[in-house]
């Protein structure tokens, strides 16, 4: 069952951007590896800017868990409480 969350606009917009929402909860199960890899490779493809792609992706999972706090540690305080697992 999905519920729609419309915003509530001031101003007419269309229904699609209406409808768009982001949510602040995640799923607990981990993005599978090869899913993660083709989605760097499609990142690592995108135009950018004068076509120089000069893409840098610094990544870490729990399978890593000194890794990954390392990567979490980085971050501001605020966002580190985006890691739902802490």
């Amino acid at each position: 069952m999905t519920t729609e969350k419309l915003a509530s606009n001031q101003y007419p917009i269309h229904d699609f951007i209406r409808s768009r929402w982001s949510p602040r909860a995640f799923a607990h199960l981990p993005v599978e590896q090869d899913k993660l890899l083709s989605l760097l490779e499609a990142a690592r493809w995108a135009p950018s800017s004068y076509n120089h792609q000069p893409w840098s992706f610094i990544v870490a999972t729990h399978d890593d868990q000194t890794e990954y706090n390392r990567l979490l540690s980085t971050l501001v305080e605020f966002n580190q409480g985006w890691d739902f697992i802490l």
